[in-house]
């Protein structure tokens, strides 16, 4: 599953976007061409059951019930779920808190839209089975990094509409439609951070 890597992709003082597109980008480079996609939005609703595991960890590291996860949390939930695996540090670990967290200046908490991404970028980090993160969570991660690379045609780390469209057999309608659920900052592309938490929504649907 997925395209596996011998060496963790470090975070270093990256953002959360610039981590993605650099994970996506290499992505691209290593997956090999996949076919048309016959049913974007049947693809989608197929991850439901990925997004509903990684909502079930989410309250089960939010140990106060307050709706939110500190790092106390997250480091201590981790480590019970053996999510770190032994070439990975704590130094590692705090700085996908940092980026992934409500504010990540002030080391505040993760919502669960956070955790999404922080369980996103623990698989990118390894791509094999020594995260240690739940089956259900690896296979969820690598099916929208496979998806997003083959939407994203042109392999500059975002999706046009244009490229939604023909993902769509050339649907305008449906494509447009799915488009500008997933564009919620509105500004004509769609990143992955974008991408991930707007295809949660259309699994809902």
């Amino acid at each position: 599953m997925g395209c596996g890597s011998s060496t963790p992709m470090a975070i270093g003082t990256a953002t959360l976007d610039e981590y993605l597109i650099r994970a996506v980008v290499k992505a691209k480079a290593l997956r090999p061409e996949a076919g048309p996609i016959t049913d974007l939005p049947a693809l989608c609703a197929s991850y439901a059951a990925g997004f509903a595991t990684v909502e079930s960890l989410f309250n089960d590291f939010d140990t106060d019930k307050d709706g939110q996860i500190d790092f106390n949390e997250f480091k201590a939930g981790a480590a019970s779920k053996a999510w770190m695996p032994a070439r990975s540090s704590d130094e590692e670990l705090d700085k996908i808190f940092d980026i992934t967290s409500v504010n990540a200046s002030q080391k505040t908490a993760l919502r669960k839209n956070d955790f999404l991404m922080a369980t996103v970028v623990m698989y990118m980090r390894t791509k094999d089975a020594a995260s240690g993160l739940p089956e259900e969570v690896v296979a969820l991660a690598d099916g929208l990094e496979a998806l997003f690379v083959r939407l994203d045609s042109s392999g500059n780390g975002h999706i046009e509409i244009e490229e939604l469209v023909a993902a769509c057999g050339g649907d305008t309608a449906t494509g447009s439609k799915i488009f500008i659920a997933l564009d919620a900052n509105k500004d004509g592309r769609v990143s992955l951070r974008e991408f991930i938490t707007g295809v949660e929504e259309l699994a809902k649907a």
